[in-house]
């Protein structure tokens, strides 16, 4: 079974005693791959973009991973 994923946050934060003002975008995916009902194979990746009223804080990240899960039942 393959399975896939996507997700979007838009996220804002005001800092009231400083005042500053953030806009956060994430856009993620995941796509996993279950070869046995107790196994996973999955990869991911995410990007973020915050966009805030400072323009020294603006930051974009990127990231990726995979992982490979065991699961049993009792």
């Amino acid at each position: 079974q393959l399975v896939a994923q996507t997700f979007y946050r838009w996220q804002y934060q005001h800092f009231q005693r400083v005042g500053r003002k953030d806009y956060n975008n994430s856009v993620t995916g995941t796509l996993s791959w279950y070869p046995y009902e107790w196994m996973s194979l999955s990869t991911f990746c995410g990007y973020t973009h915050n966009n805030s009223v400072g323009a020294t804080r603006d930051y974009a990240v990127f990231n990726t991973g995979t992982s490979v899960r065991f699961s049993w039942k009792f």
